[in-house]
């Protein structure tokens, strides 16, 4: 488990942490990059929305579930409560120039990752994250 703060200058720590846990998984090397990819967007929006005025806590565990062969990644921080998956996806369909801005991110996580959830629960937004392997 990792905890620390919801400052964008943690971004590097929190990558080095997800890809130590899961290194040894045996996880495809493309498979490891999406899941990365997937906590750099969450934890980039923790630290850009999720605090009124300065940095917070943030707490990120990481490994896999033997029994349904999956990698489990849960996101808690006690910043602002927001549910990332109330957005609608974007349009893609839309020019780039004209799209609104925001959105895209989780939608990439949605579309990599197998599950994603959220619940707010004693004070924190929790996103739980899994990847089938």
């Amino acid at each position: 488990m990792l905890e620390t703060t919801s400052e964008m200058s943690n971004l590097s720590q929190v990558k080095a942490f997800i890809c130590a846990e899961l290194e040894t998984t045996g996880l495809a090397k493309d498979v490891l990059q999406q899941i990365r990819m997937a906590v750099e967007e969450i934890f980039v929006n923790i630290s850009e929305y999720g605090y009124d005025i300065s940095a917070g806590p943030v707490t990120i565990s990481a490994g896999t579930d033997g029994e349904s062969s999956a990698v489990l990644v849960k996101i808690a921080d006690s910043g602002l409560p927001f549910d990332p998956l109330e957005n609608k996806s974007p349009d893609l369909t839309v020019p780039i120039a004209q799209r609104r801005k925001g959105g895209l991110g989780i939608f990439i996580v949605r579309r990599v990752l197998d599950e994603v959830s959220y619940e707010y629960k004693d004070g924190q937004n929790i996103l739980t994250m899994i990847k089938y392997i």
